[in-house]
Parts: structure tokens; sequence; C-alpha cells
């Protein structure tokens, strides 16, 4: 058994917010946060829609 899955709304922000600024983006010139900032991001960015208390740990274990 695993935890819940995932929004369509916490999946884009994932993907195409958190980690092109993550330490696993692409572009090294874009690697501007650590895990722990992106959890903070995410957090902040879904707002009342957070599902879940994003953290370092569950962000770098989904890349």
């Amino acid at each position: 058994m695993g935890g819940k899955t995932w929004s369509i709304d916490e999946e884009h922000l994932f993907w195409h917010v958190i980690v092109p600024r993550s330490p696993k983006a692409v572009d090294p010139a874009s690697r501007a946060l650590s895990w722990e900032a992106c959890a903070h991001e995410m957090q902040q960015l879904m707002g009342d829609e957070a599902r879940r208390r994003y953290t370092k740990l569950m962000l770098w274990a989904l890349q």
C-alpha cells in the first residue's frame, strides 16, 4: 500500500515548475533550488489545494 496518488495539478507543478529548478534540472544553470527549497516552493504554490505536506525526501524520491 502506498500514499495518495498525486493530482493532475500536483504532477504538472512538479514536472513543469519544480524539477526544472531542482538539483536534477537538465540545464545546470537552472539548478537554483535545493530539494528542501523545492519542497517549500511546492507547498507554497499548491496552497489550499495541497493534498499532503511536501518534503525534500518525497520530491527527491519521485524524480
